[in-house]
């Protein structure tokens, strides 16, 4: 009876010690701290022919309310500002410039910046 009391600890301590082992490289490969992962969702509709044409992008110099809101997050109330900023500060000399409108911020900046530009 002993014996097997003695047996059942002796398991007991081994898998204890297994798991604690087990736990310390597994944690020492981990990643420290806290990171972020960012992605970046971009539809492009892709042409029927196999040429080398460049996607039509807008001209957010140019661009009526009608054709700005065919850009993705940019209802008709973020385009009349973009049409108001434009109107108050002139041209956009940059894409980035239109983060300058209320409105606009870096998630929507990141689904338009290939889909706008600033000259003809």
């Amino acid at each position: 009876m002993k014996n097997k009391r003695f047996e059942t600890v002796i398991i007991a301590v081994t898998l204890i010690f297994a798991t604690f082992t087990l736990g310390f490289f597994i944690g020492r490969n981990s990643v420290e701290g806290s990171f972020t992962v960012e992605t970046q969702n971009i539809i492009v509709e892709a042409n029927d022919t196999n040429s080398d044409e460049d996607i039509a992008v807008i001209n957010i110099n140019t661009a009526d309310l009608e054709t700005l809101v065919e850009l993705p997050g940019i209802g008709e109330a973020i385009a009349q500002r973009i049409i108001d900023y434009r109107e108050a500060n002139g041209d956009f000399k940059t894409i980035e410039d239109i983060k300058n409108v209320s409105g606009i911020g870096e998630s929507v900046y990141k689904n338009i910046q290939l889909l706008i530009t600033v000259s003809d």
